[in-house]
């Protein structure tokens, strides 16, 4: 990691309602974390740092697996895409 990667991410871990978690539990058969995802972003490995290694229950990944099932969490779904995630979850609990 380089200085300014460690650098955000201790500035993150420093934020209020900043939480600091395990790693996640579904990471042996996630898409995105396995790098199978057909664009993966080029901070993807930052992103997995923060979501899948430090902060996974803010994963919008996470978020759709938990609540409607992993079968319905989509391929092109990053761990950033919350808005995306709350929306899809709302259409489910219709």
């Amino acid at each position: 990691m380089s200085y300014r990667q460690s650098l955000a991410m201790y500035q993150l871990k420093n934020l209020p309602g900043f939480i600091c978690m395990s790693e996640c539990n579904l990471l042996e058969k996630c898409l995105f974390f396995n790098d199978k995802l057909k664009s993966m972003p080029a901070a993807s490995d930052t992103m997995k740092k923060l979501y899948c290694r430090w902060n996974f229950a803010k994963c919008a990944r996470y978020k759709v697996a938990i609540a409607i099932g992993r079968k319905e969490v989509p391929p092109d779904l990053f761990p950033g895409d919350s808005q995306r995630a709350n929306n899809m979850l709302l259409q489910y609990n219709k």
